[in-house]
């Protein structure tokens, strides 16, 4: 539940914790942040309840805490405005989100998860067989692994940098099991 802050005040999030199955309160508290960037104050608000549940938190919980949003608000502007763009699944509006994801980066070089929607978006390129200007699907797939792989070195617990990685190793031997184990025969066929 958010509490006021009137104006020049800091904002102030009142959390209670509520058993769900028999609606018992197990605990509350206000948790104020001296931080006005309301992006942050979901994550600071889970720390401090994390905290006050569980005590001390184990330095693998820190760091999964820890994953901070971007410090420029234009950054997670932008961000949102590629997500909006993305959802279209065009190719000019998905050529639109990569511009906004990139400039996101641009705006905060740490922000992981634009760089992994910058290569998701030059997956979806391959996956619908869009052509992108000026770059052979080769070009499109080399500059969608930049992306991811920059992303893993930046952050390797991100799910979305390793999603992307994923779909665009989809691309690498399309259709074929080049890569794969050879299969071995079945029962049924040896017996033929």
């Amino acid at each position: 539940m958010w509490g006021g802050a009137g104006r020049g005040q800091s904002p102030a999030v009142t959390v209670e914790l509520v058993r769900a199955s028999d609606g018992m309160h197990a605990w509350g508290g206000q948790y104020e942040s001296r931080d006005t960037a309301l992006q942050t104050i979901p994550q600071a608000v889970a720390r401090a309840v994390a905290t006050v549940i569980t005590g001390a938190l184990r330095p693998v919980e820190r760091t999964a805490l820890a994953s901070r949003p971007p410090r420029d608000p234009a950054a997670y502007d932008r961000f949102l405005r590629g997500n909006y763009e993305l959802a279209q699944r065009t190719p000019r509006a998905v050529r639109r989100a990569i511009d906004q994801y990139e400039s996101a980066v641009r705006l905060d070089p740490g922000f992981t998860p634009a760089l992994a929607r910058v290569a998701v978006g030059y997956g979806l390129f391959l996956d619908w067989g869009w052509d992108y200007p000026g770059l052979s699907p080769a070009n499109v797939l080399s500059r969608g692994f930049d992306a991811a792989d920059r992303a893993l070195q930046r952050d390797s617990a991100s799910a979305d940098a390793w999603m992307a990685r994923g779909f665009l190793l989809s691309f690498r031997n399309p259709r074929t099991f080049e890569g794969g184990s050879a299969r071995r025969p079945s029962a049924r066929t040896r017996a033929e």
